[in-house]
C-alpha cells in the first residue's frame, strides 16, 4: 500500500528515522494536502517524496469540513 511505498522514499545517505506526516482530507475524498512536518526528514527529498506519495491517497467522500489525520512513517 501507500504506507509501503512511502517508506521507499528513502535516498541513499539520507536522513533515516520516524517522521509524522500530516495528511487533510478534502470533502470528495481526496488529499489537499500532505505535509511532512517533523524533523530531520521535513524539507528532504525523502520528505518530499513521502508527500507526493501520499497525496495520491483517497478515502470515501464525507460531509463536513476537511479533515486531517496524522500518520507515522518509518524511514529506515
Amino acid at each position: 500500500g501507500l504506507m509501503t511505498e512511502a517508506a521507499r522514499c528513502r535516498e541513499r545517505g539520507g536522513p533515516t528515522g520516524i517522521t509524522r506526516i500530516n495528511v487533510t482530507f478534502d470533502p470528495n475524498g481526496t488529499v489537499a494536502s500532505a505535509v511532512v512536518s517533523d524533523p530531520p526528514l521535513a524539507g528532504t527529498t525523502t520528505g518530499n517524496c513521502i508527500s507526493t506519495v501520499m497525496k495520491r491517497a483517497t478515502v470515501r467522500p464525507f460531509d463536513g469540513q476537511p479533515a486531517s489525520l496524522t500518520q507515522r512513517i518509518s524511514i529506515q
